[in-house]
């Protein structure tokens, strides 16, 4: 009968269509479920290593950095390690071959 035919080809699906539709959207869920798992391990590393987008740079004025500077030199009484020399190590020298 062609009513039962136009019903089977557009209408009813069949059981391996169904199977694979719902095989699809199992596949879907679980690649969208990966994903946001690993977007959620990116945000949990990066607030764990300080880690930024970085979207844009502003560089830092020499003006401030002197103030800060001055502002620990004076909370420490002028014993910052940040203004204060260090020393240096000798410089090397090349091992000298034994002389006989």
């Amino acid at each position: 009968h062609p009513l039962r035919r136009f019903m089977t080809r557009y209408v009813v699906q069949s059981f391996d269509e169904r199977y694979e539709i719902f095989l699809h959207t199992i596949y879907t869920q679980v690649m969208r479920d990966q994903l946001k798992a690993l977007e959620r391990k990116v945000r949990r590393l990066e607030h764990a290593r300080g880690d930024n987008k970085g979207w844009y740079y502003r560089p830092i004025s020499d003006h401030l950095a002197e103030l800060e500077q001055k502002k620990a030199a004076e909370k420490s009484d002028g014993y910052s390690a940040i203004l204060a020399p260090r020393e240096l190590p000798p410089p090397r020298t090349w091992p000298v071959p034994p002389q006989n």
